[in-house]
């Protein structure tokens, strides 16, 4: 891995690092530039300092790039130019000062490679692409992957993960599942457990359509509706009424865990659930949550709509908070948050950056 080193205090915060041998600086590209990335570049420009004093690493963003081009500055932007680029129109960052119009990854790494290249590019669960090619692209040219979009690894864990090893690259993807939650670190913790089963409710945007359509009494069509106006859905939100997304993240979720399962193998049921499903099983003391679940012992994974325990444990999991229990046998591991949304995924992100260098950091 290519960093800079700088024996001499950081000039900008004035304080010598903690580590032996200065601040040390990692080149960072930024591919995807909509509400993730951008949230990321603001992140780095407001907690670039405290980063600096606490880690001793300078995070220089030395691209952003976007559908139409990228926006390029070898030698970092400054946290003011981070904020400008933020207040680039969508698809705008070419416009900017810094702006190649049309360039692509090829052209960025022809420019620079970075130390560090973060995925926040759209999920394409059919090609996987542009983040497919991307990860590829980032592990073979030796640069750390780090990614928010699940895409890639539902549809290429394994591959990508060889192409890493063979390289010494990490690939960071606390971003893809329960981004609030420390749950991809957790299930790394669990390897070795026998795993006999893993449930949650792993998508946000249909656990507040759900608690919507409970506590207003509206129909799927009106709470979803609602459910866009306030933010929470997409305006095109099938990703998330159809299933794909928490069937990639139930195979992350268990390649992450050894067992190795693909997106084609999870049977998935889409979010067709009728105001009188929701009365009635609310009458009967439970709540219609839309599930994702994993088998043990070859038996394979789902979602869909299912019906638990109003007092539960996912029961008690209500609007935009996804929640999983996972029973490892010897135990029962519950863990409940913010699955979502800009800022909790680029701190999963910035997470997963410092993890990347985790061998500079103090212990």
């Amino acid at each position: 891995m290519k960093v800079e080193r700088d024996e001499a205090p950081n000039e900008r915060s004035g304080v010598v690092s903690p580590l032996r041998g200065g601040v040390r600086s990692v080149r960072v590209a930024v591919f995807g530039f909509g509400g993730v990335g951008r949230e990321l570049a603001r992140l780095l420009a407001f907690r670039g300092g405290e980063i600096e004093r606490r880690y001793g690493i300078r995070f220089l963003v030395v691209a952003v790039a976007d559908s139409r081009g990228a926006a390029v500055k070898t030698e970092g932007f400054t946290g003011y130019e981070l904020l400008k680029l933020v207040e680039a129109h969508r698809g705008g960052v070419s416009n900017t000062p810094w702006g190649r119009s049309g360039w692509s990854i090829n052209e960025v790494y022809d420019e620079i490679v970075p130390d560090i290249h973060v995925e926040a590019t759209p999920p394409d669960y059919s090609t996987g692409e542009p983040g497919l090619s991307h990860a590829f692209k980032a592990v073979r040219k030796g640069a750390h992957f780090v990614t928010a979009n699940k895409a890639p690894l539902a549809l290429k864990f394994w591959e990508i993960m060889e192409e890493a090893s063979k390289n010494d690259v990490y690939v960071g993807y606390k971003a893809t599942v329960m981004a609030g939650t420390p749950l991809v670190s957790m299930l790394r913790g669990l390897r070795g457990y026998s795993i006999r089963r893993v449930e949650g409710i792993l998508n946000a945007t249909t656990n507040y359509i759900l608690s919507l359509m409970e506590d207003k009494l509206v129909d799927l069509s009106d709470a979803v509706r609602i459910a866009v106006n306030d933010g929470v859905a997409e305006p095109d939100p099938r990703l998330d009424l159809e299933g794909w997304d928490a069937a990639a993240k139930i195979v992350i979720i268990a390649n992450t865990l050894g067992i190795r399962l693909g997106l084609s193998d999870v049977n998935r049921e889409p979010l067709n659930a009728s105001l009188k499903d929701v009365i009635s099983a609310a009458r009967r003391g439970f709540r219609l949550k839309y599930l994702a679940v994993l088998e043990g012992d070859g038996g394979g994974a789902w979602v869909g709509p299912g019906e638990v325990p109003r007092e539960s444990f996912l029961g008690m999991a209500r609007g935009v908070l996804n929640a999983v229990r996972i029973d490892v046998g010897v135990n029962v591991i519950s863990l409940s948050g913010k699955g979502g949304g800009v800022e909790v995924t680029a701190h999963a992100l910035l997470s997963d950056m410092l993890e990347a260098v985790r061998g500079w950091l103090p212990p």
